[in-house]
């Protein structure tokens, strides 16, 4: 009886043994392609929301934080030193600390500008709208010192800059602001959009060439160095929010959340020509509110491009196919910017101080 009851249990081992290792869920063999990509969190040192990321190489970049701090790292993101653009009169009856900080764009390694707005009250009365100040920084010395390159007291808001080389470029904002530099930003000459959207980002496609994008499906172009803004037929009234100029012929455009189409809240990337021509390159399967970055690599083949809950998409083929990344970083804060300063190496930046790495030569 003894020798029946062990075999009945060892029958039960094994069959329950069987039960169980057949229901065990087996994770699928990953691709080699999916085995080379790895995005690792690094330490910022901050909580603030991060805006912009720009790198010079694989080791030495800037992170531009939205409270009015700039970050820097020299060793590849193991460490960042942090700076502080505009330092506040803290003399001041009362001092608002309300800084916003937009974007932070570099011509080389040693001339960069950031956009935004602060705030230094002069008297215990004054109000926030009198005393906020346009910021339109610039740095000669790789931003060791910045100095304020606002033309006149008018109180704007500035949300990008770019530039064609170390003279020429422009800055939009807030109300169809958009203003042209043809010496550097010592002076700036304003032009007329033809709208009052609140302009967010400017491609530079060649020396006389530009687009400006904006909420609404707004999209401008001029072939004229901006003395005229065409407004382009867009396919939906999307919110447009990123734009990225391969070549004259490869721009990609990025955003969502807002529209008057059946998918107006789903996030999108949009391929144009120079033509002003768009295709839709959308990832079949996102499910986010908002793509806000976008970088291109290889000749515009390679694309990445990041938003709302840490969503990161990585296409190798133009758009036809895309892979979700998400899974690698593990994070849920929304990303805002890419740098990509190798074709192996790239940064991603965010809400909570948030710096994810990518290093595709990792194994």
């Amino acid at each position: 009886m003894k020798n029946l009851n062990k075999c009945l249990s060892l029958g039960l081992f094994v069959a329950f043994s069987m039960i169980f290792f057949s229901c065990k869920k087996v994770k699928p063999e990953v691709s080699p392609e999916e085995k080379s990509i790895y995005i690792n969190l690094l330490h910022s040192g901050t909580t603030e929301n991060l805006r912009s990321v720009r790198f010079f190489d694989a080791n030495t970049g800037f992170a531009l934080g939205a409270s009015g701090s700039l970050y820097k790292t020299i060793n590849a993101g193991l460490t960042w030193v942090k700076s502080i653009p505009v330092v506040q009169d803290t003399s001041k009856t009362l001092v608002d600390t309300n800084m916003v900080y937009t974007r932070m764009y570099f011509v080389n390694n040693q001339i960069g500008w950031i956009t935004g707005t602060f705030n230094a009250k002069a008297t215990a009365t004054a109000t926030n709208a009198t005393a906020r100040k346009t910021a339109l920084l610039k740095t000669v010395d790789g931003g060791a010192t910045w100095k304020n390159m606002n033309f006149n007291s008018d109180i704007k808001t500035f949300n990008d800059i770019e530039f064609f080389d170390e003279s020429n470029g422009y800055v939009v904002g807030n109300s169809g602001l958009i203003y042209r530099t043809f010496n550097g930003g010592a002076t700036w000459v304003k032009q007329e959009s033809g709208v009052t959207s609140n302009l967010r980002d400017i491609a530079i496609l060649g020396s006389s060439t530009a687009m400006v994008i904006g909420p609404n499906g707004v999209l401008l172009k001029t072939d004229d160095g901006g003395v005229t803004w065409e407004i382009k037929s867009t396919p939906a009234k999307r919110a447009f929010y990123k734009i990225k100029a391969v070549s004259n012929n490869i721009i990609y455009l990025t955003g969502g959340g807002e529209g008057n189409t059946p998918n107006a809240d789903k996030a999108f990337v949009y391929k144009i020509d120079a033509q002003g021509n768009f295709k839709e390159i959308t990832n079949s399967e996102y499910s986010v509110f908002y793509f806000y970055g976008i970088e291109s690599l290889n000749k515009g083949n390679e694309i990445w491009t990041v938003g709302h809950l840490g969503q990161i998409f990585r296409s190798v083929d133009g758009g036809i196919s895309w892979s979700e990344e998400l899974s690698k970083s593990l994070r849920q804060e929304t990303l805002y910017d890419i740098s990509f300063p190798t074709s192996r190496i790239g940064y991603f930046v965010g809400n909570g101080g948030v710096i994810l790495k990518v290093d595709l030569d990792k194994e």
